[in-house]
């Protein structure tokens, strides 16, 4: 239990979680505000929920939030000389195993967090979705996407609650990814550089008829309801089992003493 403790607290207690949560909600709030939903009583929570998301620039700096917090310690363990000691405390294979296990926690938590903070918010302040079409309070920016039969359910809290286990998942995979990129360059400016041109990238040189595959897209998770509704999440569980086990294989074959 003390090793979960500690884990934790390295993990998810630290400078780069709290940035991890306050810049986006700095973001959400400021959105919020400008496009005059603060003011507005007769607004959805479905099309309240999405307002942030399309007015911010959040979703353009989305993948860096979730590497904050812990994504990077593998590049401070190994240049500060660190990792030898902990080797020789815990072995390569726990050290591995601990160091993807709670970089993915650290992850997913720095990206839902704040999610999960709006949707609170926006519970207390805005008016239950409708699954009726002719209804006021039906969120039309749905209609035909594959959250479309459940907006009814719970007034729209499942919609939410399934678009927030989607954000969970993107902050895993980017944390994962992070680091198995420190594991083969351990140089953290660069990585974090890498990380965004690499979301980026993929964003704009993709066709958008693949947008299932574009993180991006994921984390937002409005699909047509052309594909399946676990569509998503099999594809962004798929990304992230692919990267830890990349990050397992390059781990036993790096020389760590060089």
């Amino acid at each position: 239990m003390g090793n979960v403790k500690e884990n934790f607290k390295r993990s998810c207690l630290n400078g780069g979680m709290i940035a991890a949560v306050v810049i986006p909600l700095a973001l959400f709030a400021e959105s919020l505000y400008e496009g005059g939903l603060l003011q507005k009583t007769d607004v959805d929570i479905l099309s309240a929920y999405a307002l942030p998301m399309a007015l911010s620039n959040y979703l353009q700096f989305a993948c860096l939030f979730p590497i904050l917090p812990f994504a990077l310690s593998y590049c401070e363990d190994k240049n500060s000389g660190y990792l030898k000691y902990i080797l020789q405390r815990q072995g390569r294979k726990k050290y591995i195993r601990n160091r993807i296990f709670w970089c993915g926690i650290s992850g997913g938590v720095a990206a839902a967090l704040p999610s999960t903070i709006l949707f609170l918010f926006l519970f207390c302040t805005t008016h239950p979705s409708s699954g009726i079409p002719d209804n006021m309070y039906y969120p039309s920016h749905l209609e035909q996407m594959i959250w479309e039969p459940y907006i009814g359910v719970g007034g729209g809290t499942l919609v939410l609650l399934m678009k927030l286990i989607l954000v969970f998942l993107f902050g895993v995979f980017w944390a994962e990814f992070a680091l198995l990129l420190s594991m083969m360059i351990c140089n953290k400016y660069i990585v974090f550089t890498a990380v965004f041109a690499i979301y980026l990238t993929t964003w704009m040189i993709i066709p958008k008829k693949y947008s299932i595959l574009i993180e991006l897209f994921l984390l937002r998770g409005d699909f047509y309801n052309s594909v399946p509704v676990c569509a998503p999440y099999v594809v962004q569980t798929g990304y992230i089992v692919c990267v830890c086990v990349l990050s397992a294989a390059v781990f036993r074959r790096k020389k760590l003493y060089e």
